[in-house]
């Protein structure tokens, strides 16, 4: 399992709790699973890199092209990426190039998400504020999707409220996509969106009954619950919290947008395709305990993503079959969690056997 096949779509799936029936080509266990694409995974080096031809698209139900960004000069949809994603100066073709898989698999829908971390949220506020700017807004995407053949749009927003957000960020989202809505309803275009899993951002940020009754599916980003940050060592996506009315968990998550309105038949459950990693503050310790085992504020990088604190799956399976590792193998009960640790060093993540739990 080493190199590129361990890492799927570069980046994360989302298994879904909804049902999509057989498809031609296709998953046969008649689930609903979204793929988001990273497309920046191009980027990385050597057997790192993952392109658009190194998809298995029989894998999916759903793939998305992660991201296209908000311009804020017009108002409207934009490439991040125009080499990468566009034709135009001898760019790539993204956009022609993974619509395109439709033909070979005619069961896959192919989607294109606007945001992301690092479109940040201040730009999406001042947008969906006024009723003339998201016409305009929704007006672009309509044009985009016809133009580059896509089957629909995700919205990823992070967050409403947040980030440079503001209070009325919460009303003015589902107006938002209430009008995408609307203008998607005669073409046939499928809205999703990708929620934030935190109980403070879900409380603040979304009327999660309203944007239920809008969008075709609602993808709850599970994960990214701990890390560095915490000073502990900490699951990534766990089952379960480490006391019982702690809030971060997936399990909290789905029984809250349960609980609050959101159909079960449109709630997808996105779990991560990469761990969260930590240096131990005392590399002595021989009990690890997920959120009470005091951590150093900052991780190591992997030799492909190259970010403190994140280790793709590709590297955590290039480090678990070197024969000449010296990660010793834990798994953590409460919280479905596979873990590795070679002395100070400590690895929190999914693998087959978490995510089987988690998904059924």
């Amino acid at each position: 399992m080493e190199g590129k096949k361990c890492l799927l779509l570069a980046i994360f799936a989302i298994l879904a709790s909804g049902s999509n029936g057989q498809t031609l080509g296709g998953p046969m266990h008649g689930k609903v699973v979204v793929c988001y694409v990273a497309t920046w995974a191009v980027y990385r080096p050597g057997a790192g890199k993952f392109d658009l031809s190194d998809i298995d698209p029989t894998l999916c139900t759903h793939l998305i092209y992660s991201f296209a960004g908000l311009d804020e000069s017009t108002g409207g949809i934009k490439s991040l990426d125009a080499w990468q994603d566009l034709e135009k100066d001898y760019g790539k073709g993204g956009y022609k190039r993974l619509v395109s898989l439709k033909a070979k698999y005619p069961h896959l829908k192919v989607t294109v998400a606007i945001g992301g971390w690092n479109e940040g949220s201040r730009k999406y506020s001042v947008m969906a504020s006024k009723n003339e700017t998201r016409a305009k807004f929704v007006q672009s995407v309509v044009q985009f999707l016809d133009t580059y053949n896509f089957d629909g749009l995700d919205l990823d927003w992070e967050y409403p409220t947040k980030r440079e957000g503001a209070p009325h960020d919460k009303a003015n989202y589902v107006a938002m996509v209430k009008e995408l809505k609307d203008a998607f309803e005669s073409r046939g275009y499928i809205l999703t969106a990708a929620l934030g899993a935190g109980k403070d951002t879900m409380d603040s940020a979304y009327d999660l009954a309203k944007l239920s009754r809008y969008l075709d599916f609602i993808h709850m980003m599970c994960y990214d619950y701990h890390g560095t940050w915490d000073g502990t060592v900490g699951a990534n996506a766990p089952l379960r919290g480490t006391t019982d009315d702690d809030v971060l968990s997936v399990e909290y998550t789905i029984k809250y947008m349960l609980s609050h309105g959101v159909s079960p038949y449109k709630l997808v459950l996105g779990l991560p395709m990469y761990g969260r990693n930590f240096y131990l503050k005392d590399a002595a310790e021989t009990n690890i305990k997920f959120g009470v085992t005091p951590a150093k504020n900052k991780g190591f990088a992997g030799p492909f993503t190259r970010e403190d604190g994140f280790i793709g799956y590709n590297e955590i399976c290039m480090e678990i079959t070197n024969k000449s590792s010296k990660w010793s193998h834990y798994w953590d009960e409460r919280s479905s969690t596979a873990y590795l640790r070679d002395n100070d060093r400590v690895i929190t993540y999914d693998n087959p056997r978490s995510i089987a739990i988690k998904v059924k």
